[in-house]
């Protein structure tokens, strides 16, 4: 009876430790940085007169929240927002464009693709796994690399700015194509054909679509400043904290106000200078939460790696 209760009790204990293992685990896709008009939209297709009528259903998309099965995120005027796909993948959403994520799975939260409608998004990757990333004139898996793409549907016009990476660039199903590599971009311009991209049909179904592929253009160093900037993460001013504890400070190792964050570098190579993300290391934030105990643990991805070898307070974002 007593081994019994003692394999219970152990049972119980394993679970809860997988659970709150389960809490602290980042979920992605998720959201780490919104600003201006940005939704999470849901469409719907209503009958009214005989005559379909499409109804938008959408809601505000915010900071820190993870996106779950699917996703069609639509930015306004001055949008933007900033998704971690995964630890190595981060995707930014440019002002008034439509990007669709059709199937995020549910066990790892892997986005399969990202479908482009319109504007522009930036793919910046450091992943072995390709990602495929989609438009009505273009689709290609993009390997490792940092990619800018853009697509205007009213021309139609398909543009990708390779910042850094190599990949082959055409149009859909076009036997004419075009390596791109870092510091180059190149155009697809299709046609209109009663409203509709241009496609012609060939021997079993296959639909290659009409148009015409420009010559790669190198740009400068001036002209690429501005990706440079934008894809720079918002750096945290990080104050060292006095050694003598104040009563604002409730919580402590380390020492921190209510709603301040700590961020300290987990599993850091032995004689490290930097938390090493790429080797190994996790940057973690946590918040000084009312109870004076550091809560709300969150792994950040490479992108947002605000760590330093040891643990720093700074505001939270």
């Amino acid at each position: 009876m007593k081994q019994k209760v003692l394999l219970i009790s152990m049972s119980l204990i394993v679970c809860t430790f997988g659970l709150a293992a389960q809490k602290h685990k980042v979920r992605y896709p998720r959201v780490v940085s919104v600003s201006g008009d940005v939704h999470l939209v849901e469409s719907s297709v209503m009958v009214e007169d005989k005559l379909p009528k499409v109804s938008e259903v959408s809601k505000v998309l915010k900071n820190n929240s993870s996106l779950r099965e699917k996703a069609t995120i639509r930015t306004g005027e001055k949008g933007q927002a900033r998704i971690e796909l995964s630890s190595e993948e981060t995707l930014l959403i440019d002002e008034n464009s439509l990007v669709e994520l059709p199937v995020i799975t549910w066990e790892k939260g892997e986005v399969e693709k990202l479908v482009l409608h319109k504007g522009r998004l930036r793919l910046s990757s450091q992943s072995d796994e390709a990602q495929m990333v989609m438009t009505d004139l273009f689709q290609e898996a993009l390997p490792a690399g940092d990619y800018v793409l853009t697509y205007e549907p009213q021309v139609p016009k398909v543009e990708l700015l390779v910042l850094s990476g190599t990949v082959k660039f055409k149009g859909v199903e076009n036997e004419e194509s075009i390596e791109l590599k870092s510091g180059q971009k190149a155009a697809f311009v299709g046609q209109l054909e009663g409203g509709e991209v241009a496609h012609d049909v060939l021997l079993q179904g296959r639909k290659v679509v009409r148009g015409k592929l420009t010559e790669a253009v190198s740009l400068s160093e001036k002209d690429l400043e501005p990706y440079k900037k934008a894809m720079t993460p918002k750096v945290v001013k990080v104050t060292k904290k006095k050694q003598v504890r104040t009563a604002a400070e409730i919580c402590e190792k380390p020492l921190g106000e209510l709603n301040e964050c700590s961020y300290k570098c987990e599993n850091n190579p032995k004689n490290s200078k930097i938390c090493d993300v790429n080797r190994g290391a996790d940057c973690v934030m946590t918040r000084c939460n009312a109870n004076g105990e550091w809560a709300d643990r969150q792994v950040l991805g490479k992108s947002q790696n605000l760590c330093k070898p040891t643990p720093q307070i700074a505001p939270c974002p």
